[in-house]
């Protein structure tokens, strides 16, 4: 979205001319919003619930997949050892709503909401504050509930929503019971999976490309803290309907993407068929040590590869994944095929270089591989004027070590 459509964005929500307070000429928010006030110790807010039936989805995917996710796989996924065996339905799914998005001490979270399920359902609480005052009532019930979960879900929670509510619960004086709890941040899971093809890895752009569904009506996040100064302003909560059906579709995605990806690193070849993205998980599975199931994604996304420059990083990756497996032979026909489709690759050359040196000690085969590594050194500089001078003088060295091995075992080598 360019400066001008977020111009005519904010000319459409907001009046061009200052709001005057006005007193009795509002609508309250339960007048527009099912729901009810809540009282504490330290005041009221208003609270609403919404149930969902575990059918329920966005595009293609409904609640109901995560009956079919081994809760184990999260500890992958999340990179957290203690995300493994959180059972997700016994997660809290939280979203917030801010008076601004920069975050710090000044910046106060208006309208919380949390997804969990129950029984066969999905629910969503949503608590929001009518005035400023009644922000330390939420943050009590809010931290009341988050004692009932195994581990909170969020998108870009660790960065943003989590800390936000830390800093609130520090001020009012209040448990900070979220802060401890096992966290699985889907931003980052998202951008592992999807950044190298999505142009971004925001929630709403996830939607779209991956779970197929687009917002109907949607108001933009960086309109929303503007819609509740004017709602403090005017006592007018009418505009407040589209922040609470905002952040109750945000809840229900954050679900639905741990079901998917949960699935996803299950049984990644039933869910993924870009190159792009099987290079991605496979990294993922990689970095986790989980080298088996990496050359499986990687050889998936081989065949299915058609671009040169991914086809040589795939390939890459596959033969780095059966050196680790010490699937030797395999590994040597990776590094012959990107060789046969990129000349140019020099680590290939290298590589296969070290397996003839020091595993199969042919240190007659492996000064043949240094020296055309070191004449495609030669053409890259003259053709592309590039400077290689690095590989050029690891390549000599590794040279002059091959002939004083073959010179000890008395062969003269020209």
């Amino acid at each position: 979205m360019d400066i001008r459509e977020r111009l005519e964005n904010i000319h459409r929500v907001f009046p061009l001319t200052k709001p005057k307070r006005s007193v009795g000429s509002g609508v309250d928010i339960d007048k527009i919003i099912p729901g009810e006030e809540i009282s504490t110790q330290y005041g009221t807010c208003f609270r609403t619930v919404e149930i969902y039936p575990h059918t329920h989805g966005h595009g293609a995917i409904s609640l109901n997949l995560m009956d079919e996710v081994d809760s184990r796989i999260y500890g992958i996924i999340g990179r957290d050892r203690s995300l493994s065996g959180v059972d997700m339905r016994n997660a809290v799914y939280i979203d917030t709503e801010t008076t601004g998005l920069a975050g710090g001490t000044g910046t106060v979270p208006f309208l919380v909401g949390l997804g969990y399920f129950s029984g066969e359902n999905f629910h969503i609480e949503q608590f929001f504050i009518r005035d400023y005052n009644e922000e330390r009532a939420m943050l009590l019930l809010i931290s009341k509930k988050f004692k009932d979960f195994d581990a909170v879900v969020s998108y870009n929670g660790k960065s943003y929503d989590i800390n936000i509510l830390s800093t609130r619960f520090i001020l009012s004086r209040i448990d900070d019971s979220v802060r401890n709890l096992p966290h699985l941040d889907l931003l980052y899971v998202c951008r592992r999976l999807w950044s190298r093809r999505l142009a971004n890895c925001t929630l709403l752009n996830i939607e779209r490309s991956i779970l197929g569904f687009n917002r109907d009506e949607d108001v933009p996040s960086y309109l929303i803290p503007g819609l509740f100064f004017n709602y403090l302003i005017n006592r007018d909560a009418r505009p407040m309907m589209m922040i609470f059906k905002h952040n109750r579709q945000d809840i229900v995605s954050l679900a639905l993407l741990t079901a998917l990806v949960g699935k996803i690193y299950q049984n990644p070849l039933d869910f993924l068929d870009h190159p792009l993205d099987l290079l991605s998980i496979g990294r993922s599975f990689r970095s986790e040590n989980l080298p088996e199931m990496a050359s499986v994604c990687f050889e998936k996304a081989k065949e299915c590869c058609s671009e040169k420059h991914t086809a040589e990083e795939i390939l890459r990756s596959l033969g780095y994944t059966f050196k680790h497996l010490e699937l030797w032979e395999r590994a040597v026909e990776v590094w012959r095929e990107i060789i046969s489709i990129s000349p140019d690759s020099i680590f290939a050359y290298e590589e296969l270089a070290k397996h003839y040196e020091h595993r199969l000690k042919d240190y007659g085969k492996a000064l043949d591989i240094v020296r055309s590594a070191l004449s495609k050194i030669d053409i890259l500089e003259g053709l592309y004027n590039k400077n290689i001078s690095y590989e050029r003088e690891a390549l000599k060295y590794r040279l002059a070590r091959l002939m004083r091995k073959l010179n000890r075992r008395g062969k003269k080598w020209v």
